[in-house]
């Protein structure tokens, strides 16, 4: 396990080449997704698109109505 840590550490000082820190910054990412999403065909991008909406859920019940739906069960 130790031997792969350091492997691993070794794999990623050379990909990083002369940078001291590993990460890239918020622009970076920011820039190199733009670039990638640039090359998108128009039906990959309706593929990958995220919705903001959900479109359906489960009927949801509050439990204080269930519970007194219950109660009211019970004395009858």
């Amino acid at each position: 396990m130790v031997q792969a840590l350091v492997k691993h550490s070794e794999h990623s000082q050379s990909m990083r080449g002369s940078r001291e820190c590993g990460d890239p910054s918020h622009e970076e990412i920011r820039i190199r997704a733009a670039a990638i999403r640039s090359q998108w065909s128009a039906s990959q991008r309706r593929r990958r698109r995220v919705s903001a909406e959900v479109e359906w859920l489960p009927p949801q019940i509050h439990l204080n109505d269930w519970m007194a739906s219950i109660a009211s069960e019970e004395l009858v």
